[in-house]
């Protein structure tokens, strides 16, 4: 038994591949989107150039400690950074290319400065719709960065100058002949030397080329993105639409809905769907496909063990369902080994028999009912093929079609006629099928729950919803029906839940391969 997690996982996949389509729809739908978009937007041109802070220790050697740098690395970088996106180094770029319409808020925009990893190296990087005004821009903004700051120090080591020159000048004529008059004199000498090899403590050590390639729009990047996006969407919208589904989609579904046995698996067939407007009754099946009718009457004798069922009705929710394909091949099936079986068409709205089994449609129940005809009247016969050769038949299946139209379907199935025809089918036959309409569409089949031994409830998966089946459900149970077990039609993956196990190396030893009915 798989855990609920696993078969939580189970669900999502089986979520997945339903909805692969509306995934896929989602995924083209936004990577197109994103290819649209870079396709129209403005190719635009990066350029880098890269600044290297270094202090050249000339202060250290003039004066044997740092005098104007900081000490600490992580606080340097970040002042170096803001220094270079101060905007007096834009204004001073603008100046220097006196482009006109060209201001330091637009060099601004058009600039970003980084810091390359925990290194002493920033880049300056300006982006231009045209690759050479982007080289020049950014070669000019570290060429004005270096200026601005080589500027800055030596206008500090100016006003330190004017400081020591002023404190000199307070000295009288024989001070500054003392060695306190000598110190500051060597002071400003220090000094006029430090601001005359000052370079700012940066240079450029890398200028910008002009680029070959844009670097918007990045059309790959914006186009991944946008399928990573598009297949995110796709599932977020596959499972909404699996929320507001209530189509039933597993042989689970119907039986947690209905606290029914599942009796029967059918595989989705063309085999069965071509049934629909088969004339060919005897028709041989896949065996995969007549296994599963033949485990659906299996496992209806596992009943009789408790109480004897002779008359089943199948119905199910909604028209074209797959009870009238359930309850030709459980007839036939019956019939091929070597029970006595009957079918009793009892859809008078939509009948279907005469048409796909080329038989008289009347005289039928109808007449029957009616004493317009007898049984034996009533009766027609189709063969069905024998298992051992497909060219013979070895037994026949009785049918009563539904007959002419009958003016109230639901007073004559409900009659003390119809109650006494299935009681003398019982004393004939092994086996009564009775093929009844769909029980939410019509009341006509309301009476026969009544009168017959099980009910058979057929449901189409992907087309019998929740709200359906619980509808249906709750009916059965007011009606007190001794409903017997559900039949899921339509079973993807062609398996009928590991019938065609036994079949891949060879044949069986014996099948029953049943008519074919829409």
């Amino acid at each position: 038994m798989n855990s609920p997690k696993s078969r939580g996982f189970n669900d999502l996949l089986g979520v997945l591949r339903r909805r692969v389509l509306v995934i896929l729809g989602c995924v083209v739908l936004v990577a197109g989107a994103a290819l649209g978009f870079s396709l129209l937007q403005t190719k635009e041109y990066s350029a880098t150039a890269s600044l290297l802070f270094r202090d050249p220790g000339f202060d250290q050697r003039l004066f044997g400690s740092q005098a104007f740098n900081s000490t600490d690395p992580v606080r340097e970088a970040a002042t170096n950074l803001n220094l270079v996106s101060l905007d007096a180094v834009a204004d001073l770029t603008a100046d220097e290319l006196a482009i006109p319409d060209l201001s330091g808020d637009d060099v601004s925009d058009m600039i970003m400065v980084e810091t390359q990893g925990a290194s002493d190296v920033v880049s300056v990087t300006a982006t231009d719709p045209d690759p050479e005004a982007a080289a020049l821009i950014a070669n000019t903004f570290a060429e004005s960065y270096v200026k601005f700051r080589r500027e800055a120090d030596r206008k500090k080591i100016n006003d330190a100058i004017a400081l020591v020159e002023r404190e000199y000048a307070t000295l009288d004529g024989g001070a500054r002949e003392s060695d306190e008059g000598q110190t500051l004199q060597k002071q400003v000498g220090r000094l006029q030397a430090l601001g005359a090899l000052q370079t700012g403590n940066a240079e450029i050590v890398q200028t910008a080329e002009e680029p070959d390639s844009p670097s918007i729009p990045k059309t790959g990047r914006n186009v991944s993105v946008g399928i990573v996006l598009g297949l995110l969407l796709g599932i977020a919208t596959a499972l909404l639409m699996e929320r507001f589904d209530r189509r039933l989609r597993e042989p689970s579904d119907l039986e947690e809905v209905f606290g029914l046995p599942l009796l029967a698996s059918i595989p989705e067939s063309s085999a069965l769907l071509s049934g629909a407007d088969a004339t060919d009754v005897t028709k041989e099946l896949p065996l995969v496909e007549a296994e599963a009718f033949r485990m659906l009457r299996a496992r209806l004798r596992y009943f009789n063990v408790d109480r004897e069922i002779k008359v089943v009705l199948t119905t199910s929710a909604a028209p074209d369902d797959g009870k009238s394909t359930t309850s030709w091949n459980l007839a036939a099936v019956a019939a091929d080994t070597g029970s006595s079986a009957i079918l009793v068409e009892a859809d008078f709205r939509r009948p279907t028999a005469a048409r796909r089994h080329q038989l008289a449609p009347a005289p039928g129940l109808a007449e029957l009912l009616t004493h317009q005809t007898d049984l034996e009247s009533a009766i027609q016969q189709i063969p069905v093929r024998s298992v051992n050769d497909p060219s013979q038949t070895s037994s026949k299946l009785d049918v009563i079609t539904s007959g002419s139209p009958p003016p109230s379907p639901a007073e004559l199935l409900g009659s003390e006629e119809m109650k006494a025809l299935l009681a003398t089918l019982t004393q004939r036959y092994d086996m009564v099928v009775v093929d009844a309409p769909p029980m939410l569409v019509i009341a006509d089949p309301i009476p026969l729950t009544g009168m017959v031994d099980g009910v058979i409830v057929v449901a189409r998966l992907n087309k019998t919803t929740t709200d359906q089946a619980e509808s249906l459900r709750r009916q059965l149970e007011n009606l007190g029906a001794p409903t017997l077990g559900l039949v899921a039609n339509r079973v993807k993956g062609g398996s009928g839940y590991g019938y065609g196990y036994y079949y891949g190396g060879g044949e069986p030893a014996e099948l029953e391969p049943p008519v074919t009915s829409g």
